[in-house]
């Protein structure tokens, strides 16, 4: 048909980023066909289990990598390869995994890095942007290197972050200077805020007398 005889209308999506940003494609073309084919109005409601099955999520992502720190705490490289579940087709997974690329520094600074990215064609709905777009993804390899880190060499993990910490002027392994780069000023001022060391010595002293159940802290920069 000539576009000038097709109209759309759409009733407000609410958050229109990502997950309805692809995944109407699907409701939409199939309306549109059924009531070309029949001449008829076409009305299409999916339960709520059929949408999640047959509609792409946020992208799932496997981790492989090598790190290393020195006997002070100072990072001193990352070499990380992310594979992203794309689903069936390509949708918007390529830019998911340029942004999950981008935000693999997460708030530290890493001398030597190197961050590669396969999307994995699979059998599963095509997946797709959600908040963060890739984002979420790429930090949590960084915090997921960081712990692993902390524990092997025994330092606790906030020290670790702490040493790390970018500084304005470094640039970042995507070539861009950081400014303005306020994460370490919000985190020694949210000690005091929230009196985290008092809180730390609560814990431990409940987690002593309850075995059942049990409380933690954790702090966590983006």
């Amino acid at each position: 048909l000539p576009m000038g005889q097709v109209v759309c209308k759409a009733k407000r999506l609410g958050g229109g980023f990502g997950g309805k940003e692809e995944r109407s494609i699907f409701i939409t073309v199939t309306a549109a066909l059924a009531a070309h084919l029949t001449g008829r109005a076409v009305s299409i409601l999916i339960e709520r289990d059929v949408d999640m099955s047959i509609t792409g999520q946020r992208h799932s992502f496997q981790f492989d990598y090598k790190a290393g720190c020195n006997k002070d705490g100072k990072l001193v490289f990352l070499d990380a390869m992310l594979y992203s579940n794309a689903g069936w087709s390509l949708d918007l997974s390529q830019a998911v995994m340029d942004r999950a690329l981008f935000h693999s520094d997460n708030c530290y600074h890493w001398p030597a890095q190197r961050v590669r990215g396969t999307l994995c064609k699979t059998n599963q709905p095509s997946h797709t942007a959600f908040r963060g777009f890739g984002g979420p993804q790429g930090m949590m390899l960084t915090e997921f290197v960081m712990k692993h880190l902390a524990a092997k060499s025994g330092i606790h993990i906030d020290e670790l972050r702490t040493r790390n910490w970018y500084k304005d002027g470094i640039r970042t392994h995507f070539g861009q200077v950081m400014e303005g780069f306020h994460v370490p000023r919000i985190f020694d001022s949210m000690q005091d805020n929230c009196d985290i060391a008092q809180r730390k010595k609560n814990i431990v002293a409940f987690n002593a007398v309850n075995k059942w159940k049990k409380r933690g802290l954790c702090q966590l920069p983006t």
